[in-house]
């Protein structure tokens, strides 16, 4: 049976919802405990340019939930199946939403064997329709 281990940690909330492009003097280590005791506030950044580019990614973070904890999403695309792969990705996960696709990019971490969350996006194009598709299986925590 094929498996890959996915490492996730809170700081990498702060790349996949986009706060980097806020331009905030938050790291990712820095930004959780500013969220947590309410320093950071989004609705400060609202007139920055970006502002409305990371909105739908906050708006979709709980895919990442049906991904791993739900296992609502029973197919995948892997990096050999993509003909154009501009951000290396390994794995990508997806879902349709009305008129838009939902991805979650995993990238390999070659050193260490395991996958690590690298985008998380919303776009109108929906190239992964044409690729294909492997199934999974199970998902499992150790």
């Amino acid at each position: 049976m094929l498996f890959f281990l996915v490492s996730f940690t809170l700081n990498d909330l702060f790349h996949l919802l986009g706060i980097h492009k806020l331009k905030t003097n938050y790291r990712a280590s820095t930004w959780i405990e500013a969220v947590a005791s309410d320093k950071f506030v989004l609705e400060n950044y609202k007139k920055h340019q970006n502002y409305f580019d990371i909105i739908p990614r906050i708006q979709n973070y709980e895919f990442l939930y049906e991904i791993f904890y739900a296992a609502k999403l029973k197919v995948c695309t892997l990096e050999k199946d993509l003909s154009r792969n501009t951000m290396k990705l390994s794995v990508v996960f997806y879902k349709y939403d009305k008129k838009k696709i939902v991805v979650i990019g995993l990238k390999k971490d070659k050193k260490r064997g395991y996958f690590i969350p690298a985008t998380l996006h919303v776009n109108r194009n929906i190239p992964y329709k044409r690729y294909r598709q492997t199934v999974v299986t199970a998902i499992s925590w150790i």
